[in-house]
């Protein structure tokens, strides 16, 4: 039995105005006409792009890549990211011992749910340092791919049910508090905050919003009575957006130091995939409203499963 951590992230397709330059699938005439402003145009874009395909990502001098994914049912995949690395091992010839570079891949399973787009990744030091790296890291790989499309694939932490209101609560002064939103990319999210957000993403075509809120006396009053406040981090605790909050002078929690996580057994990972994803799913405000019923979901059998990388 291997314990592991795994962190939920969610990602979130965004429309942006530059032009497609370059087709991945190359059959496709006009990506427009396949994968529309819809949910399930969106959908089937990532499917396609990042769930596919061969994906190798060069970031800085380390190289990365998604392998061994394939469908565990008809909404779900499974799949590892790997990072490329090096490292030297003593091998004996003979009376001999040299040194010899070998390359290795150590990898981090992951689950991905299509429906909730829940992203349940294994944390593993050696292949990322921090929550915040490899949800940049992800957003470039996957935006790699759609951005010819006129997409951009952008992930964030799930932070855990409830962390904002301990950290507030628990915290003497408070000097600041920031809430990021991303523009509405979501159903089931908070429907107030969501509206206000989408007349603003109409008018002005805005990817996301800041909120500061700031008391150079470190005496901020937030309060779970203030709706507006209660908007903002149900939005956030959705997985669309983060928050920060400064609790001394220049000391600051956020929610990706906060991030849910969930433990189970790496090396039965296809055996616990769907119980990592459901737990995830509950923390971040359940499923969204437009997944229908909540029956198990339609399991694709040994058989019938086919390796897509």
């Amino acid at each position: 039995m291997v314990n592991a951590k795994f962190i939920a992230l969610r990602y979130l397709i965004i429309p942006t105005k530059q032009t497609p330059v370059e087709k991945y699938l190359e059959d496709i005439e006009k990506p427009d006409e396949y994968y529309p402003e819809t949910p399930e145009g969106k959908r089937k874009l990532f499917e396609d792009t990042f769930l596919k395909e061969v994906l190798e990502y060069k970031r800085y001098k380390s190289e990365y890549a998604i392998l061994g994914v394939y469908p565990i049912t008809k909404d779900r995949y499974i799949g590892k990211l790997a990072k490329k690395m090096k490292r030297n091992e003593d091998i004996r010839k003979g009376d001999d011992t040299i040194k010899q570079e070998l390359e290795i891949h150590p990898p981090c399973e992951f689950i991905c749910d299509l429906k909730t787009q829940v992203f349940g990744l294994r944390k593993r030091s050696i292949v990322f340092d921090s929550e915040k790296a490899v949800s940049e890291l992800l957003s470039e790989m996957a935006s790699s791919r759609t951005l010819s499309y006129g997409y951009v694939v952008k992930f964030e932490p799930i932070p855990d049910k409830q962390a904002f209101w301990k950290v507030i609560n628990g915290a003497k002064h408070i000097h600041s508090v920031k809430f990021t939103l991303n523009a509405p990319n979501l159903l089931g999210s908070d429907e107030e905050c969501k509206d206000s957000l989408r007349n603003l993403k109409s008018r002005f075509n805005i990817t996301a919003v800041d909120v500061k809120l700031e008391n150079n006396e470190g005496s901020l009053k937030i309060s779970e009575k203030e709706p507006v406040i209660t908007h903002y981090v149900n939005y956030t605790e959705f997985g669309q957006g983060n928050w920060t909050v400064e609790t001394d002078k220049n000391k600051f929690i956020s929610s990706s130091d906060k991030i849910f996580t969930v433990t189970e057994d790496a090396k039965n990972f296809g055996d616990v995939a769907n119980g990592i994803v459901d737990k995830m799913n509950e923390n971040a405000n359940k499923t969204p409203e437009n997944n229908g019923d909540k029956n198990e979901p339609e399991t694709i059998h040994p058989e019938d499963q086919e390796t897509l990388l």
